[in-house]
Formats: structure tokens, sequence, C-alpha cells
């Protein structure tokens, strides 16, 4: 069976924690409420494929514990392929903590079973991510397997899009394999040095920048929360592409539902413009919901709230 879409990423659990405040240095704070959710950049991306119509194939690895049993029983609601994901015997699953407070958000990650991935499991799937229209990486797993497979995407013209969160995560050389990229405002200004991540006009000026410093690199999406998306060719032309406004409830998980409805509509024959208008709206209604899984939006949600983001 061939895929259109391969996804090499992370699966975490995610316990998010909503807070009344920001704690200060030795406070303790009576949460305002707790859940524990499927999550992980790579599953994420992945489910958010299958959720818009697709098969896509995810290739990662969890631990053999409760949290693990937990990551799969999700995966399977959504009648997502499982043959890619693998189990370590070395490491937990994967975990993480977002924290969310009236005015801010952060996560506390726990890698896990994610950094056992290697090449060789990876190489398991070879021939299949060689004949994928496109391949989605991030900076969960070790850099050396996501470079692995963008080398084996190229073999046969495959489009790499590489989403560089955590920045840390990211290297060199698979900057210089990604074909599109796709950071947040602050990993924006981390890539180009960049002071101040809200300032959207110095983050367009610092598309030029990578492109210069990335040959192979032909798009670079820069989201931007409720502001929408910078959309920036290697002809230099830069598009600011806004967002629906929506009631945020959670924003974890919105840049991978962003990144997954990118690469499907661009997988059925859409134009990047045309993808990352879609994309835009996919993300912004992912925020409505809270966790990150379980608040990526199916076709149907879409169309009953953003139709018009159906209209190629």
């Amino acid at each position: 069976m061939a895929y259109d879409i391969v996804v090499v990423g992370s699966l975490v659990v995610d316990l998010t924690i909503w807070l009344p405040h920001h704690p200060l240095a030795g406070e303790t704070v009576l949460a305002d409420k707790a859940r524990m959710f499927v999550g992980g950049k790579g599953a994420n991306q992945a489910v958010q494929v299958q959720r818009l119509g697709g098969s896509p194939l995810l290739i990662g690895k969890i631990g053999s514990d409760p949290l693990g049993e937990f990551l799969i029983h999700g995966l399977k609601q959504d009648h997502l392929d499982l043959r890619g994901i693998l189990t370590s015997t070395k490491s937990p699953t994967s975990h993480a903590v977002p924290v969310i407070t009236p005015h801010s958000q952060y996560i506390l990650h726990v890698a896990g079973s994610n950094r056992d991935l290697d090449v060789a499991d990876v190489s398991r799937f070879e021939s299949l991510i060689e004949r994928a229209k496109i391949v989605l990486v991030q900076g969960e797993v070790p850099s050396e397997v996501s470079l692995t497979a963008m080398r084996w995407a190229h073999r046969e013209n495959a489009l790499v899009l590489c989403d560089p969160a955590p920045v840390d995560g990211i290297s060199q050389d698979m900057l210089h394999q990604a074909d599109v990229l796709t950071p947040n405002q602050v990993e924006m200004a981390q890539l180009t040095g960049c002071d101040n991540p809200d300032n959207i006009d110095e983050l367009a000026r610092g598309t030029g920048t990578l492109f210069s410093r990335y040959p192979r690199m032909q798009l670079i999406l820069v989201t931007l929360g409720k502001d929408g998306v910078l959309l920036a060719g290697r002809d230099h032309n830069v598009i600011h592409i806004t967002a629906p406004t929506v009631h945020v409830v959670d924003p974890t998980g919105a840049g991978d539902a962003f990144n997954g409805a990118w690469a499907w509509a661009v997988s059925c024959g859409w134009t990047w413009e045309q993808a990352t208008r879609l994309a835009v709206h996919v993300g912004s209604l992912a925020t409505s919901k809270a966790g990150a899984l379980t608040s990526l939006p199916t076709w149907n949600d879409l169309y009953s709230h953003y139709p018009e983001a159906l209209d190629r």
C-alpha cells in the first residue's frame, strides 16, 4: 500500500493543566482543571490529515506502559493506520504538561520513547517514504531520523515539510533538506535572530534571510496565532493571510492542525496559497476546543463553521 502523506514524528500523552494565573516563584496554585489527551506533533499532524479524508502513515515510537496503551486506544478511535508505530524497550512513553493561564501558555516536555526512534526503525518504511507525495517532520524525534527520511523522500521528488518545533531539535542539515518550513513567530525569531517575535514586518524580512541561507527551501509559512500566517515564496512575495476570529479555549495543537491540513490540501492538488487559506481556518478552529488531538477539526466541522474555506 502506498501513502500520499507520511509523518515521521512524535507521539505524546498531554496532561493539560489550566491555572487561574501565572505562578510566582515557589507558589502553589490550585488548578482550575486538568485533562489527559493524546498528542505529540507527529500524531496530531497525522490525525488531522485523517480527519480531512486522507490516509496518512505515522511513523513513531511509544513505550511499553499504560501511557502507550492510552495513545494507541486514542489513535484507534480515528481509524489511523498503526503499522508505523513501534514500541521502545528502553524508555517510557513520551509525555508533556501543557500549562494554560489567562495570558500565557507553555509546555513541559519529557522526551521518553520519542528519542528512541532510530534510523533502523524508520528503514522498515523506506520504500513507503520514497513513494509519498509529502513527508512531514518536526523536532521531537532525533534529527538524524528526520534527516534520513527527508533524503529518502527526495529520491522521488516528494515535498518535504519541516515544522521546526522545537528549534533545538532541528539540525542545519534538516533545514537544508526542507522544501517547506512552518515556524511560529517565536521559532521564526530564533531561526533568524529577530529581536521581536511580535514584529510581523521584521519576521517577513527574515524569510529572505532563510531563503538565501537554504537554497532548497521554496516556501516559508510563519504562523502568527490569531493574526493568521505569513506566506513567503522564494520570489520574495510575502502574503499576510488573516485568521478568522474564534474564542480560544486551548491553543495546543493548532500548529499541528495547520500543518496537517496544509499537507492534505496540497496532496489533493490545491495550490500552496489555497492550501494555506484552508489551513489557517483549520488551525483557528482547533483552538476552540480543549486538548490537542481532541480539538482537530473534521471535514464536517470545517464545513459547518467555515464553508468558505473549502471554496478553492
